[in-house]
């Protein structure tokens, strides 16, 4: 019930966001259109910085097929990739510490504003996938130290390879940390994991499926690569416009995304160093994973706080071991009244969160047209014809465009106040609403916060009195 409630409810019931949503929206609709499995579209033509590799738009193309072209069917593969994560995690935890730290760490995990957010569990993007098969490295490495099987090694270079496929380099993001604690807790078994033909066959498979990938795409698109090492060079020693310091994601944990649980967090990273707990290896190795891949991550100079998803699961697993030492010491109903006390104000927000589909005033604004005509399509207006004017991405545009259309229903995106008599038209561009309001006398019919259905009555604008005022009170 709580993945239910914290992770798919209302999904679909807020408009595609700018930017990262909506290139995935439409390189899944185009990719379907074309019948394109390799190179991304964008607005009817191939593009070569649609760089991230195809995994995530395979679903959403499947879930495209299944449930028609929606908000709900587009976010639906983020979610479930979330929701396997949350189970995978209970079941881990279950397996290896008990049913007490498998319920506490899930918890935890459901109710963390970073893990259940627009641009991770909620969103379009394939940070929620890539979350899922960072951790699914993770389970099989630490398969291997628990059982001494040398086919876990295999299987986790696989997954390495499998999340490339996800997001680029991104899948080996998680390597320096599973590396650090492979040898950490296996010291005296390097030598025989450097002898196994299975860690070579892990190797084979983990840069066989990236470089095959990159192949593919280089044989269709010549210049691909050059681009990609470009960009993900950029990104790391570069500012490409997400420039932060190193104590960003630091700030991000304790001030909004880990807040809840930041204490007990950080105290579950230390408690196994220091104390014989139970499930002692487990922790370190989860501690050392977190450690790890946030200096990772926080050495690059391009930041996003999407970036950090994946640690997630294993400050949950980190939150876990701190509150599971402290309430096996005492009476067992005491105990889980006092989680039960502990989780309620986390859920309560989280369940607000989901129903609410709250986003900044900022983006309020920025986003007004593309939340006008969510709200018109589910509301049944009638806006064929509609001329939408705008100067931002179209990404989230095209989206709506595509969906009207399915709706016989046709929208024009222009970049220019060029109109003429009768015409229907959605603003919220300052400039291009003065121009309008100069040339042309205008009848408001709508508003969305920034944005303006407008209907052009001639081209001989009205008085000056009564012109661009009104519009802009």
């Amino acid at each position: 019930m709580p993945i239910y409630l914290f992770i798919f409810l209302k999904i679909g019931n807020f408009h595609v966001r700018l930017w990262d949503e909506s290139w995935f929206a439409v390189h899944a609709y185009e990719m379907l259109e074309q019948g394109s499995l390799l190179v991304p579209y964008f607005d009817g033509q191939p593009v070569i910085h649609g760089t991230k590799p195809p995994l995530q738009s395979w679903l959403q193309m499947i879930s495209i097929s299944v449930f028609g072209y929606s908000e709900m069917s587009l976010r639906l593969p983020s979610a479930v990739a979330a929701a396997a994560t949350v189970i995978w995690v209970f079941h881990f935890m279950k397996t290896n510490v008990g049913l007490l730290g498998a319920w506490i760490s899930s918890m935890v995990l459901l109710t963390t504003n970073g893990f259940v957010n627009f641009h991770a569990a909620r969103g379009m993007e394939a940070d929620s996938l890539l979350t899922l098969t960072l951790f699914a490295q993770a389970v099989f490495i630490w398969s291997y130290i628990k059982t001494h099987d040398f086919r876990n090694l295999a299987v986790a270079g696989l997954l390495v390879g499998v999340s490339f496929w996800v997001k680029g380099v991104a899948g080996f993001l998680l390597l320096p940390a599973l590396l650090t604690a492979l040898f950490y807790i296996k010291k005296d078994s390097i030598t025989s994991i450097f002898k196994s033909p299975f860690t070579y066959g892990g190797i084979v498979l983990a840069f066989g499926l990236s470089a095959g990938y990159m192949f593919l795409r280089e044989s269709l698109q010549p210049g691909y690569t050059d681009f990609v090492m470009d960009m993900q060079a950029g990104r790391a020693v570069a500012d490409v416009g997400h420039d932060q310091s190193f104590g960003f994601y630091y700030d991000l944990f304790v001030n909004k995304f880990f807040g809840y649980w930041i204490a007990f967090g950080v105290a579950g990273i230390i408690l196994p160093f220091v104390l014989n707990i139970e499930g002692e290896s487990l922790f370190k190795f989860s501690a050392i994973i977190t450690v790890i891949f946030l200096f990772t991550i926080s050495i690059a100079r391009s930041k996003l706080q999407w970036y950090a998803m994946p640690v997630y699961p294993f400050l949950a697993i980190s939150a876990a071991a701190c509150m599971a030492y402290i309430f096996k010491k005492f009476d067992r109903k005491f105990a889980i009244i006092f989680l039960a006390i502990l989780f309620w104000y986390p859920s309560i927000a989280m369940y607000h969160k989901s129903q609410n589909n709250k986003i900044d005033g900022y983006s309020m604004i920025t986003e007004s047209q593309e939340d006008y005509l969510y709200d018109a399509y589910y509301n049944g207006k009638e806006l064929d014809g509609l001329k939408v004017l705008h100067t931002h991405f179209s990404g989230a545009l095209l989206f709506y465009k595509y969906k009207y259309e399915a709706a016989d229903q046709y929208l024009h995106l222009q970049t220019n106040s060029s109109v003429v008599k009768d015409d229907l038209v959605l603003v919220r561009n300052h400039k291009l609403l003065k121009e309008l309001d100069q040339n042309y006398a205008l009848d408001t019919l709508d508003q969305n916060g920034a944005a303006y259905l407008l209907k052009v009555l001639s081209e001989n604008p009205v008085s000056q009195d009564q012109k661009f005022q009104h519009l802009m009170k």
